[in-house]
């Protein structure tokens, strides 16, 4: 069965509306390794994480002068993050992993709301990695492109050591084969799929299904909470 085959099938056999409660999947690796891509690739239409990236607001208020207009976006992407985070959405986090610290911000804003989290690391090489840039209609040097690359390179297994759950894909030039995506197509679905693990969620997620609650707010967490953990996650 050939991947576009699988993903058919899955979406008739599934339903969404309860997929991904409570989880998240951090995205990270090099600039260049095509994350977004792999993204747009796993999740595949059955189940629609929602995604949290202030960069693509950014470039889309205005591409070729991303920081005059990245206090904006942030603002943006700090209130779409509340109203998922309220709603307990499936989540895609797509960050290159370089600033450690705030990962584990991150980490501890969605545990404290009840989500498991997960990994997605994805890698590729330097020359592709430049390559790609390159092809960017945002530009961005080769000796910036090499200083993250390497970066994110050493910072590898102490990002991986965040999570209990994690898999790599390579995704250099014909790597990201049907195969590939297939095999981490299956296991991202199995995350999302999964009862939670974490305790908050667990009780959470049972008080509003007896209740028939959607949201947090009111009943669980007040809009005002959610922000306080957004703030966290956005925080200099």
């Amino acid at each position: 069965m050939s991947f576009d085959s699988f993903i058919n099938e899955s979406r008739l056999n599934e339903s969404i509306n309860d997929i991904g409660i409570f989880k998240a999947v951090f995205l990270a690796g090099q600039p260049g390794a095509g994350k977004t891509y792999v993204a747009s690739k796993i999740k595949s239409g059955v189940i629609e994480p929602r995604i949290v990236n202030v960069d693509t607001i950014t470039e889309f208020l205005n591409i070729h002068d991303t920081d005059s207009v990245y206090p904006k976006a942030k603002q943006l992407s700090k209130n779409q993050l509340v109203q998922y985070l309220n709603g307990v959405l499936p989540l895609f986090i797509d960050m290159t992993g370089a600033n450690v610290s705030r990962m584990k911000d991150r980490i501890y804003s969605l545990e404290q709301i009840g989500y498991d989290t997960a990994l997605v690391f994805v890698n590729t090489s330097l020359e592709t990695a430049i390559f790609r840039a390159q092809k960017r209609i945002r530009k961005v040097s080769p000796e910036v492109i090499t200083e993250y690359y390497n970066k994110i390179k050493n910072l590898k297994n102490e990002i991986k050591s965040l999570f209990s759950f994690n898999i790599e894909i390579n995704n250099d030039e014909g790597e990201l084969t049907d195969a590939v995506l297939m095999k981490a197509y299956k296991r991202i679905y199995y995350f999302y799929d999964s009862e939670i693990d974490n305790p908050i969620g667990q009780e959470r997620q049972s008080t509003m299904i007896k209740n028939g609650w959607k949201y947090l707010e009111p009943n669980i967490m007040s809009i005002s909470e959610i922000k306080r953990l957004a703030n966290v996650w956005y925080a200099p």
